[in-house]
């Protein structure tokens, strides 16, 4: 996955596992053990999970391997072409009003 091959250069890392894993479909209809609710399959045992709650009015993820493998230690958002970015300006959220105010300077 290229966002997460590039936060991973720049980010630390953690090892990343979930207690409570009911199962997520992968697009199929069918779910595999070990991915926790609502996780969108990104590729081979890699899962990006919706935060439960919105972070500046935009649903985050936090990346999650089936596999045991490292992810970075880092929030994601989707591009408005269903990607992945650790930059909420390039994601497809709305603007926040401190947002759109700039810095004046």
């Amino acid at each position: 996955m290229q966002c997460l091959a590039v936060a991973a250069a720049a980010l630390s890392v953690v090892a990343c596992g979930s207690a409570r894993s009911t199962g997520a479909a992968d697009g199929s209809g069918t779910a595999e053990a070990g991915v926790p609710k609502d996780a969108i399959r990104v590729d081979e045992g890699r899962y990006m999970v919706p935060l439960e709650k919105p972070v500046r009015g935009c649903q985050a993820y936090r990346p999650h391997s089936t596999h045991g493998d490292y992810v970075v230690a880092a929030l994601f958002y989707r591009r408005p072409d269903g990607s992945f970015t650790i930059r909420r300006d390039e994601a497809d959220c709305p603007r926040a009003a401190e947002d759109s105010a700039g810095s004046g300077g």
